[in-house]
């Protein structure tokens, strides 16, 4: 899915999927392809933290994974999506700004999904990271401290997702509508990492 010469970024140490707060930065949107374009900035006055400078970073850390989303339809249909939809369009956000994210599902998760092996935890990420850091020198770069938190992230998201329960893979069902709207969005392959199979996506 995506190309070994890239960077990897590793900034969603921020928080999960941040669930809790994403309604907040949604509904201070006034106009939608306007914020997705960069061009409408946000306060973060409004967010549930004591701190500034929390609200600040996870304000930010937002504005980015909505964005890379990059099509105003999935901020339309979080607004009337229950709990569990909201959080795939938050976890497809995710993985779509952080390339790391989303080769960890494709080429970890998904694998072990498709070989019958559903116990996962933040040690596969870890893992994971090791690998990736023959072809990715930035990767070298992190302390322990943060590789520690990304894969405890990188886990507590597909937790949160429900992917993960009692420490095994689960496949979840979901909306079909935002299903069809990641596919329209070009991104089969995310839906593929989430354990769709292909007759399940070509009935979609």
């Amino acid at each position: 899915m995506t190309n070994e010469l890239k960077k990897y970024s590793t900034g969603f140490t921020s928080g999960a999927l941040l669930y809790k707060e994403a309604p907040f930065v949604i509904n201070a949107i006034d106009d939608i392809k306007e914020f997705l374009l960069g061009n409408e900035e946000l306060k973060q006055e409004f967010l549930p933290h004591n701190a500034e400078a929390s609200r600040k970073r996870i304000k930010q850390e937002l504005e980015k994974r909505l964005r890379a989303l990059n099509d105003s339809s999935f901020i339309e249909l979080f607004a009337i999506s229950d709990e569990s939809n909201k959080k795939l369009i938050l976890f497809y956000a995710a993985c779509k700004l952080y390339d790391l994210l989303a080769d960890f599902m494709l080429e970890v998760v998904l694998y072990k999904w498709n070989n019958i092996d559903l116990d996962l935890d933040s040690d596969d990420f870890q893992n994971f990271i090791y690998k990736k850091m023959g072809k990715h020198n930035e990767l070298m770069d992190i302390t322990e401290n943060t590789r520690n938190k990304l894969s405890q992230v990188a886990i507590k998201m597909l937790k949160q997702l429900g992917l993960i329960q009692k420490g095994q893979l689960k496949k979840m069902d979901f909306d079909e509508s935002i299903l069809k709207a990641i596919i329209k969005n070009g991104d089969t392959w995310f839906l593929k990492a989430i354990f769709l199979k292909d007759h399940e996506l070509k009935q979609l």
